[in-house]
């Protein structure tokens, strides 16, 4: 992959700041929609949970499915960019095990505090930020597709490794839980979609047009209504108990996780400069997955913590994708 053209990186020339405003002020400012909306009371308590997983099974799947079918593959930067992704939650579940270890933290507390710190919220923060990034540039249409190939096999990673952390961890042992893991990848809706997209993709099976255009149009509604579902959910009665461990766990996520990234990017020598390597860099700035607190309460870990560290990620995540699109820039 080339290097971009000076001032390109990630949007045309002009104030970086201002760049960097015009980039994350919608993603923000959609959210804070959301919570406002949330707060009116003109909702059911169970309408925009509804509207999350109406967004996640029908809009954004159809839209991973079509750019994953569509897309130009680049096998070199994608093998190593995938590698440089798989290897960061691997560090990171290492590094919030020591953590765990070195504060003596229960095991509930332990488990919800690895997986809080392991899973990103890439298709839900990861891909607005990254179209909004290059959406200006002449990676506008490439750039979605390129960060969707990269974080599918993090999503299955981490759902894995997520999932066996919250088993080990919890009082009760038994199988139920490893049945569960197949189940849910096998009946996940993203990684289903580009498991056939690559298929189709690698097969060269050409999507008919009627049929791309459906998708794509049911993509348009998924980054807006994620936003607007996130803030709607966002409850800060959550931000309780004891606040160490979910800062910490929010400071491995969205500090440590770029550094050790940017780390990673010279070892696999991807450039900075190329539009893999600023992919990556922001990819692994994003705050923890609103999934988390679902799958910890499900398997009885410590949901006070997986709460605040949603809630606190989010909020420093601002700041770590500021610096790094100061950085790009």
């Amino acid at each position: 992959m080339s290097e971009l053209p000076a001032g390109q990186g990630v949007h045309a020339k002009g104030d970086t700041m201002i760049t960097i405003f015009n980039i994350l002020f919608p993603i923000i400012s959609i959210i804070l929609l959301g919570y406002i909306i949330g707060r009116t009371g003109n909702f059911r308590e169970d309408f925009f949970p509804g509207v999350n997983r109406l967004v996640y099974r029908y809009g954004l799947a159809p839209m991973l499915f079509i750019k994953t079918a569509t897309m130009s593959i680049d096998l070199s930067n994608t093998f190593r960019s995938i590698g440089s992704i798989l290897i960061l939650v691997i560090v990171l579940l290492l590094v919030s095990w020591f953590f765990g270890l070195v504060f003596s933290m229960p095991a509930r507390m332990k488990g919800a505090f690895i997986h809080c710190t392991i899973r990103g919220n890439y298709a839900y923060i990861g891909l607005p930020v990254v179209f909004y990034a290059f959406s200006h540039t002449k990676y506008a249409e490439s750039s979605t597709e390129i960060a969707i190939l990269i974080f599918t096999p993090a999503i299955i990673l981490h759902n894995v490794l997520a999932i066996l952390v919250m088993i080990y961890y919890r009082e009760e042992k038994n199988q139920s839980g490893y049945i569960f893991i197949f189940r849910s990848l096998i009946k996940d809706p993203l990684i289903v979609a580009c498991v056939l997209g690559l298929i189709v993709n690698l097969a060269h099976i050409t999507i008919p047009t009627a049929i791309a255009r459906t998708g794509t149009s049911l993509g348009k509604m998924a980054l807006p209504l994620a936003l607007i579902g996130i803030g709607a959910t966002i409850d800060p009665k959550l931000l309780r108990g004891a606040l160490f461990p979910p800062f910490l766990a929010s400071f491995l996520k969205t500090v440590l996780a770029p550094a050790i990234m940017y780390g990673l990017l010279l070892v696999f020598g991807i450039s900075i400069n190329e539009i893999y390597g600023q992919i990556l860099m922001l990819l692994s700035a994003c705050s923890v997955g609103v999934s988390t607190y679902i799958i910890t309460e499900q398997y009885g870990g410590d949901t006070k913590l997986a709460g605040s560290a949603v809630f606190i990620s989010a909020v420093m995540s601002i700041f770590s994708l500021s610096a790094i699109l100061l950085i790009i820039n």
